[in-house]
């Protein structure tokens, strides 16, 4: 493909205090993902975010930090369901008679 046909899509951001931080994104999928950002069509940005190989890394360590947090402060709380044993939690249902 010609260079000067190529579109790139700059974002520049700029903290109080902090440095300018300026990304170009020249490929289809990132400059997608910012298109949509701008237009607030958030579930396209989520669906493409995590199909690009950059972010999907990020979401994923993420993820994972999110769901082990998560994990940690359940088996802090109090739960009528830590004591419970397996037998019992396979019955287990939330309905009212």
């Amino acid at each position: 493909m010609n260079a000067s046909k190529v579109a790139a899509v700059e974002v520049v951001i700029s903290y109080p205090r902090e440095e300018v931080l300026l990304t170009k994104y020249s490929d289809e999928k990132g400059q997608s993902i910012i298109r949509n950002i701008v237009l607030k069509n958030w579930a396209t940005v989520a669906k493409a975010s995590l199909c690009h190989e950059l972010l999907a890394q990020e979401f994923k360590d993420v993820l994972a930090r999110e769901m082990a947090n998560e994990r940690k402060d359940h088996t802090k709380s109090l739960s009528s369901l830590k004591e419970s044993s397996p037998d019992r939690l396979a019955v287990f249902s939330n309905r009212t008679a």
